[in-house]
């Protein structure tokens, strides 16, 4: 499956969602995005590629309690800001230089950006963290300068437990400032 292909069917998900009645029981939602959800988690279990694919399957893994999952506090919601995270990743498998490294997170920072001029906190926490796991799941083809050191930032963001509460807009706030900051010091590494 490719990332084009997995962020079509996530997409066409979220419209039928949002094209469900109003008063639509969260479980219609949440039904709808579990059955995603286990659809691409096979689709992508088959292929087994490192970087994206595993944050897919990572994602996907409704039993695991995810950082992102305490960005809302009803379930349904909680699989909305999964499903919003899947759109968001970026197409990056395998790292071989720093710019390799470097390209997405100028990315990521520029699309948050936008969400945070915006008000949309839950939003910047979606693409960083989509952008972060990326990056530690992606394969490096070959040590190069740099990487251990621009990375390290980044461990110390992503690979952290989930929170045990819901977070209110602060708690947000402070969660994508925090990744967005690892991000800042990886690019401020010189190769």
């Amino acid at each position: 499956m490719r990332l084009a292909e997995l962020k079509a069917a996530v997409n066409e998900a979220r419209q039928q969602a949002a094209s469900l009645p109003g008063h639509s029981p969260h479980g219609a939602v949440a039904e709808l995005y579990t059955t995603l959800f286990a659809d691409l988690h096979a689709q992508v279990t088959s292929a087994s590629a490192p970087g994206w694919p595993q944050v897919v399957l990572l994602v996907t893994e409704l039993a695991n309690r995810l950082p992102l999952d305490a960005l809302e506090k009803q379930y349904a919601r909680q699989l909305q800001v999964r499903a919003a995270a899947l759109l968001d990743l970026p197409d990056v498998t395998y790292l071989t230089t720093l710019e390799d490294l470097r390209a997405p997170m100028r990315a990521d920072l520029e699309i948050s950006r936008v969400r945070r001029d915006a008000g949309d906190m839950r939003g910047c926490c979606t693409v960083h963290w989509a952008t972060g796991r990326t990056l530690l799941a992606a394969q490096v083809a070959r040590a190069f300068p740099g990487y251990a050191k621009a990375m390290h930032p980044i461990r110390q963001a992503f690979e952290v437990e989930p929170p045990k509460r819901v977070l209110d807009e602060k708690g947000a706030s402070f969660y994508a400032f925090t990744m967005r900051l690892a991000f800042e010091q990886a690019l401020a590494v010189m190769g």
